[in-house]
C-alpha cells in the first residue's frame, strides 16, 4: 500500500490563515499607483478598457492534474452521526443529496480520468445511520497502513451491523461507491498526522480510506467545530451547523475525486510552480485550494439551505475566470500572476520577476502587495520591493488596475531547509477597497528554496535527507502563519 501523504487534512481549521491580513492596514492614501490597459477574459477586444490576452510571460492558474489513481463514480454518501447530536436532523438531509445536488453538479466536472472512462457524476440518495451512546473522547487515525483506533472502530461498526456494508466493488481495482461521512463533536478529539482536531493550527475534516474485507472504503472525518471570527468587521462567521457542512462538502468532493492510496485528482507535485500553493493552502486537492484564507468568506455558497464550499474548476481557471466554482453572481475575479512560482536563490541575494494584474470583467484599481507567508513565527526569510511601489508595515505594495505589469523583487533571508514546507512561500495578495474592511482579496503564492537546498535535494521534512526534489512531501496544514501575522499585527505602532 503505498502512503498517502497528509494533503488529504483537506479542510484546515478557519484560523489557520485569515489573521494574515491583520497585516493589510497601511493608509490607503499612501499607495502607489500603477495603471494599465484592463485585462478582461470574456472579452474579444483589446485595448485599454477593453481585454487583452495575457502575456506569455506570465502564469496560467493552475491544474488539477490527473494522476493514475481510482475515482468513486457514483457516490453514495452514508451519513453516520452520534445520539444526542442536535445537528443530526440536517446533516442527515445535507447527506441524502449532497451528490445530487445543484451544488454538485456544478463542482464535479469533468474528473474523467480517461477517454470513454466513467466520470465523477451522480450519486444515489444518500443513507444515514445514528449511532447510540457517545464516541470515545478520543481516536487516532494513520493513512500509513497502520490500523488507526478510528479505523478499527468503522470496521466494528460495520461487522456488527451499526453502519451498513460497502457497496461492491466494480472491479478489483476499484474503491466501493460507499463513503462513510462521520460527524464528531468537538469533545472528541482525533490525532491525524501529528496534527489535533478543532484547535488552532489542526484541522476541522479530513479524509481517508480503509479496507473492510477485500473492499477499499472512502470515509470522510467532519468535527463539528465551532467556527472562528473574522478579522474584519461585518463578515459574519459561519453558524457551527454552516462550518460543518462547509467541512463535510469538501470532504466528500475530496474522497470522491481522490479515494485511494494512488493520487487520482491533486496539482502536480512534479511542477514546481505550484508548490507555493500546496504549502500555502495546506494540499493540491480540488476543495484545498479554494478555501479562503482571508476570512472573508469567499469560498462559501449555498445549495438549498445548506451552506457549502466552492471547488476547483479547471475549466474556469483555463479562462481566467474566477478558478472555483460556482462562482458568485455579480463578483469580478482579479488576481496578479508571476512570471514563474518556483524560484532557486542563494540565501542573501534577489532574484526579480514580472507581475501582471489581471481581472475577467471592468473592476477598480486593487493594491498589489508581496508577503512573506513561509510558515514560521520565529524567523523572516523573504523581503520584497516593487519597482514604482512602497514599503509598508504590510510588505512591498503598490496600486495596480487590470492589465498592468510590475517588477518584484525578493529576497531569501534564511535557509528554509528546517521549515516542515522544505522552502519559503511568498504570496502576491491582492486587496479590493479599504484595508481594514476589503471586499474582496486574492492570492497567487510562490515558493522559494535555497541554491545549497537545491542542489542537495533536501527532504523538506527537514531531516536533511537527501532525495529527489520531486519526492511527495508532508503539508501540514497549520496556524504558523496567522501566529506569525498576529505577532506582527501586535508589535505595529
Amino acid at each position: 500500500m503505498t502512503p498517502r501523504r497528509p494533503t488529504r487534512l483537506a479542510r484546515p481549521r478557519r484560523k489557520s490563515l485569515p489573521d494574515v491580513v491583520d497585516r493589510l492596514h497601511s493608509d490607503p492614501r499612501c499607495r502607489p499607483r500603477i495603471s494599465g490597459c484592463g485585462l478582461c477574459a470574456l472579452l474579444l477586444a483589446s485595448g485599454c478598457g477593453s481585454s487583452s490576452p495575457p502575456p506569455a510571460a506570465t502564469l496560467s492558474l493552475p491544474v488539477i492534474a490527473y494522476q493514475g489513481g481510482p475515482i468513486v463514480a457514483a457516490p453514495e454518501v452514508v451519513t453516520v452521526t452520534f445520539a444526542g447530536d442536535t445537528m443530526a436532523a440536517d446533516l442527515q438531509a445535507f447527506g441524502a443529496r449532497a451528490t445530487s445536488s445543484p451544488w454538485w453538479n456544478a463542482v464535479r466536472g469533468p474528473f474523467c480520468p480517461a477517454a470513454g472512462a466513467p466520470c465523477v457524476g451522480d450519486g444515489p440518495p444518500g443513507v444515514s445511520v445514528e449511532i447510540a451512546g457517545s464516541p470515545a473522547a478520543s481516536y487516532t487515525d494513520s493513512d500509513d497502513g497502520d490500523r488507526s483506533t478510528l479505523q478499527r472502530w468503522l470496521e466494528s461498526a460495520v461487522a456488527e451491523g451499526a453502519i451498513p456494508r460497502p457497496a461492491a466493488s466494480a472491479d478489483a481495482h476499484s474503491p466501493s461507491s460507499t463513503i462513510y461521512l462521520l460527524y464528531l463533536p468537538a469533545t472528541t478529539t482525533i490525532q491525524y498526522a501529528g496534527l489535533s482536531s478543532c484547535v488552532d493550527g489542526g484541522f476541522d475534516g479530513y479524509h481517508n480510506f480503509l479496507n473492510v474485507g477485500t473492499q477499499v472504503v472512502a470515509y470522510s472525518v467532519v468535527m463539528e467545530c465551532p467556527s472562528e471570527p473574522s478579522p474584519f468587521t461585518g463578515i459574519a462567521a459561519p453558524t457551527l451547523l454552516e462550518n460543518t457542512t462547509i467541512t463535510a462538502s469538501h470532504e466528500i468532493l475530496e474522497a470522491a475525486t481522490d479515494p485511494a492510496a494512488t493520487i487520482a485528482y491533486e496539482l502536480d507535485w512534479t511542477d514546481r510552480n505550484n508548490r507555493g500553493w500546496m504549502d500555502v493552502e495546506g494540499g493540491g486537492e480540488a476543495a484545498d485550494i479554494c478555501v479562503d484564507p482571508f476570512g472573508l468568506n469567499q469560498d462559501q455558497t449555498k445549495d438549498g439551505t445548506a451552506t457549502v464550499q466552492r471547488i476547483w474548476s479547471n475549466l474556469q481557471a483555463a479562462s481566467r475566470l474566477d478558478p472555483c466554482a460556482p462562482i458568485p453572481g455579480g463578483g469580478v475575479y482579479f488576481n496578479a500572476s508571476p512570471s514563474q512560482a518556483f524560484f532557486t536563490v542563494d540565501v542573501g541575494r534577489s532574484v526579480t520577476f514580472d507581475v501582471r494584474a489581471f481581472s475577467d470583467g471592468p473592476t477598480s484599481n486593487w493594491t498589489l502587495t508581496a508577503q512573506d507567508w513561509s510558515n514560521s513565527i520565529k524567523t523572516t526569510y523573504l523581503t520584497f520591493s516593487i519597482a514604482g511601489g512602497q514599503t509598508t508595515r504590510d510588505g512591498a505594495q503598490i496600486e495596480v488596475t487590470a492589465g498592468a505589469s510590475v517588477r518584484v523583487t525578493a529576497t531569501l533571508l534564511a535557509d528554509p531547509a528546517n521549515l516542515d514546507t522544505g522552502e519559503a512561500d511568498g504570496a502576491l495578495v491582492s486587496v479590493m477597497g479599504n484595508f481594514d474592511a476589503p471586499s474582496a482579496a486574492h492570492v497567487w503564492p510562490f515558493a522559494v528554496t535555497s541554491t545549497e537546498d537545491a542542489a542537495r535535494g533536501i527532504d523538506p521534512t527537514g531531516n536533511g535527507e537527501q532525495v529527489p526534489m520531486h519526492r511527495p512531501r508532508f503539508h501540514r496544514v497549520g496556524g504558523a502563519r496567522a501566529r506569525r501575522a498576529r505577532r506582527a499585527a501586535q508589535s505595529m505602532p
